[in-house]
């Protein structure tokens, strides 16, 4: 049997306060908080900041379910599913400016992040720095995940799942570059044992078949993967 288990990145009522240190939701500039509904009464869930509480919650329970799966006789595959920078902006800009993000930006810039309003701004503004640092922030989130989980189950391969159409590379270029990391273009060096491509604006929205095809085939005609290691 073949089983793939996943984590979501956002979670019901995670632990955040700011004010006292525990980052774990990600915020537009106005400090609004990144809320969806789940559809059960009054609950809404939060996508989770890439910061260091977040980051030890999911190693520590991608660990606990690689665990299970190997006592089962299963392979232990573990999915990052649509692990990214949140994809909709709100009327002050994009959800980037948690105060861990913050406080990482004046560290490593040496000035606050640059405003970024919309999916579609221009990731090369300040030379790529600032688009490169949530790109890096977003890579080492998951690496430490990784590492961490080979720690306590060697066996462990790990899938991407990475939609296409809210990181559109001709409509929300911004998103397309900080949400795809360079070293998950190829197989080889990203962590990943297989890439998951999905699209369900293309078709059910949109209605688009080309959109359709194009994401489909990404991860091997645009990208560097070789198409066994793929999944659509």
């Amino acid at each position: 049997m073949n089983v793939v288990c996943s984590f979501s990145q956002e979670l019901v009522q995670p632990p955040d306060n700011p004010a006292g240190g525990a980052v774990w939701v990600q915020r537009f500039p106005d400090g609004t908080a990144v809320e969806t509904a789940t559809g059960f009464g009054t609950l809404n869930s939060l996508q989770v900041a890439f910061s260091s509480g977040p980051q030890t919650y999911m190693a520590q329970a991608f660990a606990a379910i690689a665990g299970l799966m190997l006592a089962a006789g299963l392979t232990p595959k573990l999915q990052f599913g649509e692990i990214l920078w949140w994809f909709q902006a709100n009327a002050s800009g994009m959800a980037f400016y948690d105060a861990d993000t913050q406080a990482a930006a004046q560290s490593a810039l040496g000035r606050a992040l640059a405003a970024f309003h919309t999916p579609n701004d221009d990731p090369s503004v300040n030379s790529y720095a600032d688009a490169n640092l949530l790109r890096t922030r977003l890579y080492n989130y998951v690496a430490a995940i990784q590492s961490y989980v080979l720690t306590q189950c060697a066996s462990a391969v790990f899938e991407l799942l990475w939609p296409m159409d809210v990181n559109d590379p001709d409509n929300c270029k911004l998103l397309r570059y900080i949400n795809l990391p360079s070293q998950w273009t190829a197989c080889s060096g990203s962590g990943f044992d297989t890439f998951l491509i999905e699209g369900y604006q293309y078709p059910g929205i949109n209605h688009n078949l080309d959109r359709a095809i194009r994401c489909a085939q990404y991860p091997w005609k645009e990208l560097a993967w070789d198409q066994v290691h793929c999944v659509i």
